[in-house]
């Protein structure tokens, strides 16, 4: 089983935590502080080895797993960035190819795809 990992830094390098995140195939691109505390990572998630989808996690400010949420279709969804926003949704901006689930209208071959969410879209379910 294919999980991420990732760790908590004081500013001089010393490790405050480290945790498994039980979200299989988890590729982030950034990561944010939120103002309570937690922390949302945002990158794709690969279906297989060619195909990927938008992917959000939550955690908490212990660094523990509260929710994950995946957006695009059946075929190739990157994202490239994202961010919170200041009324405590997310925005996430990237590529999609899919012409089905969350992906309602395709111009042919790759398109721009932003996708604004709000927060606690799952409560403690990885996907």
């Amino acid at each position: 089983q294919d999980v991420a990992w990732t760790l908590r830094l004081e500013a001089i390098g010393d490790t405050i935590w480290t945790k498994v995140i039980p979200v299989q195939s988890l590729r982030g691109h950034s990561v944010e502080q939120l103002p309570d505390s937690g922390f949302v990572i945002m990158g794709v998630r690969a279906l297989t080895f060619l195909f990927s989808q938008f992917c959000i996690v939550k955690l908490n400010d212990l660094g523990n797993f509260q929710w994950s949420e995946n957006f695009g279709g059946s075929n190739n969804d990157n994202l490239y960035d994202g961010h919170w926003t200041s009324d405590g949704g997310y925005i996430l901006a990237g590529s999609n190819s899919s012409l089905n689930g969350d992906v309602s209208t395709s111009y042919g071959g790759s398109d721009i795809w932003v996708v604004k969410v709000r927060d606690c879209i799952k409560s403690d379910s990885a996907n």
